[in-house]
């Protein structure tokens, strides 16, 4: 074969397959009745799309501003019942508070879901993520109450984060087969002061068997906060309750970290002033920092992406202040990410010309 020949079939090739790594479709949600997002709406946007299109692209769920509750079923998907939503592989949800029961679940092994970012959520209903196979981590900075069932089945998890939550109800992450691929858990990390972690579970035993229920937990590293309470009882967390033939088969943690929260470390109650809001053309974020920080302010749009970096870099104790320049950006809303030694905050900017 010619030199030339073999460089035509190549750049054939390279084209060919560029095709077939087609950007996922991004897909603003609105809701006919705000603040909650129904299957009714989410039907209706998707039949705006080509089924073919979407089967083959997937799409990216960007949820309006507006919307603060996702609604039961909003995105539940089969091969019956919403077939569309078997294509969704991304959420973002900047304002939503409330997952709704199903509101994610899948009744099949198709579901292509793989991220989430609900910066401040705070309530999961049960089953919400129920059998989403291929989602891979979650981080729910603000969640303190995950319902049973709420990630059953999702046998791909590789971490879970939930800094701050409260109540943990049965089979919350139960995976089965075993062989999960769950490595590391954090749990009341973010506790500025003591606080219980309640075990909601229907049955009398270690309350820590049934939320992991069929996880092997020889596997995770458990990362504590120091403010849980009750003091955690490590000699207690080295069992699972996983029955057979009504036996207790003993499981121990891979390891268990009791990780130390002070005050300066947490950013929840972190008081952040933008002004003007709405602005025109420049903005001044402000707030007061405790401690000498590691500081990072990115300006990002509703999908999540970045548009710019407003501060990078390390900034002494005190007020901090910066002003920022908006008026190359359409009218809209936006949010300012603040990222303080690991710890980030979020809020809305919004931009009217």
């Amino acid at each position: 074969m010619s030199k030339v020949k073999f460089l035509v079939i190549a750049v054939c090739v390279l084209s060919f397959n560029l095709l077939l790594r087609a950007e996922p479709i991004e897909i603003i949600f609105t809701a006919a009745n705000p603040p909650t997002l129904t299957r009714a709406d989410v039907d209706a946007k998707l039949s705006e799309y080509d089924a073919d299109e979407l089967k083959a692209n997937g799409f990216i769920a960007i949820i309006d501003d507006a919307i603060t509750v996702i609604g039961e079923e909003a995105f539940e998907n089969s091969t019956i019942n919403n077939p569309l939503n078997l294509n969704l592989i991304e959420v973002i949800a900047p304002s939503v508070a409330t997952i709704e029961s199903f509101a994610f679940a899948s009744s099949s092994d198709w579901s292509k879901l793989k991220n989430v970012n609900f910066p401040v959520a705070t309530t999961i209903k049960n089953r919400a993520f129920m059998l989403c196979r291929h989602l891979i981590s979650v981080d729910f900075p603000l969640v303190t109450t995950i319902e049973w069932g709420a990630f059953s089945g999702c046998d791909s998890l590789t971490s879970i984060n939930f800094p701050v939550v409260e109540t943990i109800q049965h089979f919350a992450f139960s995976a089965y087969p075993l062989g999960s691929r769950l490595s590391i858990v954090n749990f009341g990390t973010g506790f500025t002061e003591p606080t219980e972690i309640k075990f909601d579970v229907p049955y009398s035993y270690v309350d820590w068997c049934d939320v992991f229920h069929f996880v092997p937990t020889q596997n995770i590293d458990l990362v504590l906060g120091e403010n849980v309470l009750p003091a955690p009882d490590l000699n207690a967390m080295t069992w699972q309750n996983i029955i057979s033939d009504e036996t207790f088969i003993p499981y121990v943690w891979k390891s268990i970290t009791i990780k130390k929260v002070s005050v300066e470390e947490a950013t929840k109650n972190l008081q952040v002033s933008i002004f003007p809001n709405p602005t025109v053309e420049t903005a001044t974020v402000s707030f007061e920092l405790e401690k000498a920080s590691e500081l990072k302010i990115t300006l990002m749009d509703l999908s999540g992406r970045e548009l710019f970096t407003v501060f990078d870099g390390f900034t002494v104790e005190g007020f901090f202040t910066k002003t920022f320049c908006t008026k190359n950006l359409s009218s809209g809303v936006y949010f300012l990410q603040i990222l303080i030694d690991g710890k980030y905050v979020v809020e809305k900017v919004v931009i009217e010309k």
